[in-house]
């Protein structure tokens, strides 16, 4: 009976250590988005214009819309598990209803353990933009949100892995 109630004990202690096992939150690092992926961006932007309210000068808020889609390259730092560079190497859409083609651009990332981070990337003209993003479905797809310090921006976008 003793080896009933110890077999039982055991496949107990099992049975629980693997339904923790599967229980436990994702850890993600800089790897585990690392390589090409295809994105799409949709931002607005508000654009203030001088202008004049008869003799007195204004300031009169503007919305633009920024649709982009292209590619973006993840590379890990070796030696720093939670960050690496990023490559926009191709980037074209349309602005306010122009076409638009932007030169590549680089920037930096950073990724959590609990599969959120943040990437920014900087414009030829030094203009900077930030993504906070969360990863899903094992780092096949990124869902970003985007904002800008240097002007305001608000946007959000979708990346898949190629």
């Amino acid at each position: 009976m003793t080896s009933l109630r110890t077999l039982a004990l055991l496949a107990i202690v099992v049975l629980l250590g693997t339904t923790l096992v599967f229980a436990q939150t994702p850890t993600c690092n800089a790897s585990t988005i690392q390589g090409a992926y295809a994105f799409r961006n949709a931002m607005s932007f508000i654009i203030t214009t001088a202008g004049t309210a008869g003799k007195k000068p204004v300031n009169v808020p503007l919305t633009a819309a920024l649709a982009l889609t292209g590619r973006y390259d993840f590379t890990p730092t070796p030696g720093q598990p939670s960050e690496g560079t990023l490559t926009v190497s191709h980037q074209s859409g349309n602005f306010g209803g122009v076409p638009i083609d932007y030169p590549p651009m680089t920037g930096t990332y950073t990724v959590n353990g609990d599969c959120t981070g943040k990437f920014t990337r900087m414009s030829a003209a030094g203009q900077t933009t930030t993504f906070v993003f969360a990863i899903a479905d094992g780092g096949n797809e990124i869902e970003v949100a985007i904002y800008s310090a240097d002007f305001p921006l608000t946007g959000s976008g979708y990346l898949k892995r190629m």
